[in-house]
């Protein structure tokens, strides 16, 4: 939490009571979550976030690199922490995001780069997970 807070001070932003808690939801969380979940984690642990200040956050914490924001099932924007290298693939059922290293589909992406001429930073992978 604390590299995460020093990285947006870094970045111009001050570290107000919101984005403290948008902050700690997230950590707590540890994976990937909607800004709605993030906002209903804040207010049901007695935070004073309201939603507007949770999606402002959020755009700013982006904009740092210091969170990520994968689409969800129906196109609803998740967030995660922007750790290390990876990439993301989705349950097309249950809708669970999971994080996967950069290096195990680096080849893959390189490949579809070269055949698409596309700067290719980012994937998401569909499919059903382990649980569905």
């Amino acid at each position: 939490m604390q590299a995460c807070l020093e990285r947006l001070r870094a970045g111009g932003g001050r570290c107000t009571g919101p984005r403290v808690q948008v902050v700690r939801a997230l950590v707590e969380h540890g994976g990937h979550a909607s800004a709605g979940d993030l906002h209903r984690r804040i207010r049901d642990g007695g935070g004073s976030a309201d939603q507007a200040s949770v999606y402002r956050t959020l755009a700013r914490l982006t904009e740092l690199g210091i969170t990520h924001a994968v689409p969800g099932l129906g196109g609803e924007l998740h967030y995660g922490l922007g750790r290390r290298p990876h990439h993301h693939a989705l349950c097309r059922k249950c809708g669970a995001i999971v994080d996967i290293p950069a290096q195990l589909v680096a080849a893959a992406l390189a490949g579809a780069a070269a055949l698409s001429g596309f700067a290719l930073d980012a994937l998401v992978m569909s499919g059903s997970c382990g649980s569905c």
